[in-house]
């Protein structure tokens, strides 16, 4: 939370208080649990900076900033208007950026704050299918795990929480470009790892226990 304060992140804030909220429905008094998150999103709210609420009102430098982003978003969508089945090339979005938007933002690039538009520009929509498989997938695993009578509560438990920082990441590549970032695929990862993890406990189990748990 402190580095929300000093940070201003607006999609940051957003992402994480998405991804409390998709744990919390997994605790046994989800009433209660989503009661007190809520009361402290409201605290938070009424003592944060007030450059912070600025920024998520839009007021002052946050309008440009949003207005950039709505530019990038629509050059994105550009490309892939032209470039549908194939993109302009992995990391190429950049290259291409001046000749899809007005003059005043044609040296403004700061980086795609897309990362579903990046994706879909870069790699054309195979691509972003192709991505959106991969994480769905891992999501499965994690629920897999956590309904598996062959984990562990460890592992069960850590599957919720990652399931928590999945929604998070959701969230969050709509605000930002992640694609080069080496933490977002590690955290894409952890869903099938961990459904190999436990299964390979399940595979060293006598045969007699195996009978038990089926």
């Amino acid at each position: 939370m402190m580095s929300f304060l000093f940070t201003y992140s607006r999609g940051g804030l957003l992402a994480f208080a998405s991804g409390i909220m998709y744990v919390l429905l997994y605790q046994k008094n989800k009433g209660k649990a989503l009661l007190v998150s809520g009361i402290l999103l409201v605290i938070i709210y009424i003592f944060m900076p007030a450059g912070f609420k600025d920024r998520i009102a839009g007021k002052g430098e946050a309008r440009y900033s949003s207005e950039n982003r709505i530019e990038q978003v629509r050059a994105g969508l550009m490309m892939i208007k032209d470039h549908p089945w194939f993109g302009v090339g992995f990391i190429n979005f950049e290259e291409n950026y001046a000749s899809y938007v007005t003059p005043v933002y044609s040296h403004e690039f700061r980086g795609v704050h897309n990362t579903y538009v990046q994706l879909a520009a870069d790699l054309g929509l195979p691509g972003l299918i192709f991505f959106l498989w991969v994480f769905f997938n891992s999501w499965r695993h994690l629920r897999e795990v956590r309904n598996s009578p062959d984990a562990d509560e460890w592992l069960r438990y850590a599957s919720r929480i990652i399931s928590g920082i999945f929604i998070a990441y959701l969230v969050t590549a709509i605000f930002a470009g992640m694609v080069t970032q080496k933490d977002f695929w590690v955290v894409l990862s952890l869903g099938t790892a961990m459904a190999e993890i436990a299964r390979r406990r399940f595979d060293r189990w006598t045969p007699d226990l195996k009978k038990v748990i089926e």
